[in-house]
């Protein structure tokens, strides 16, 4: 059964493709589907600059991004290179004349990094920033920190500088954060519902 929206994630260099049909502008009437991605510095628009949208022959449209087109438009992986955030809005036009436009449908799409295209040998950290910090504080507070851990620096200070204090404060806000994190997979996979989702927050101090 063929996808009916854009999907909820993938990674560069992925084939992706949907299908759309809407009874109130149909293709068949000259409505046109048209869709904008937006990440927080790039913006990509299908058709226009990139993709396919094709009149299936049943009332419906089918979109197809490429491989070469979804390597090249979707570049956005976030601040630790592993995860990227992209909303979209889907929406209809008639042209030529006066154009009549109509939104439809929005939401989030999840760029992924590939896993198989070098990231070893270029030394990613896959456990993203969150879970590296979380692990460096928690080391520190253990006593068993490598030097690389203990300079690990949070608002300008290295780790080694933070009091006992302010490190379990540290450490209660990144658990929280880390907590979330894990509990947004097991939503994404279907295992639990996003309401339960809760974490703990420092006392004093923003991290």
């Amino acid at each position: 059964m063929a996808d009916t929206a854009p999907p909820r994630e993938f990674a560069p260099g992925d084939y992706v493709t949907w299908e759309v049909s809407n009874s109130d502008y149909p293709a068949t009437d000259g409505w046109q589907l048209r869709y904008a991605f937006m990440s927080d510095d790039e913006q990509v628009l299908v058709p226009s600059e990139c993709g396919t949208v094709t009149d299936a022959g049943n009332g419906a449209w089918t979109v197809v991004l490429t491989t070469d087109e979804t390597s090249t438009y979707f570049t956005n992986l976030g601040t630790d290179n592993l995860l990227g955030t992209y909303r979209w809005q889907e929406y209809v036009q008639i042209e030529p004349g006066p154009t009549q436009r109509k939104s439809l449908r929005w939401g989030i799409l999840f760029l992924r990094r590939n896993l198989d295209s070098g990231a070893l040998s270029a030394g990613l950290d896959i456990r993203g920033h969150v879970k590296t910090v979380l692990d460096a504080i928690r080391a520190v507070i253990a006593g068993k920190a490598t030097k690389d851990q203990s300079s690990y620096s949070i608002a300008g200070r290295a780790l080694a500088r933070y009091s006992w204090d302010e490190l379990v404060r540290m450490e209660a806000y990144y658990a929280g954060q880390w907590e979330r994190e894990l509990a947004f997979e097991r939503f994404q996979r279907g295992q639990e519902s996003p309401a339960i989702v809760r974490g703990r927050f420092p006392s004093a101090g923003t991290y």
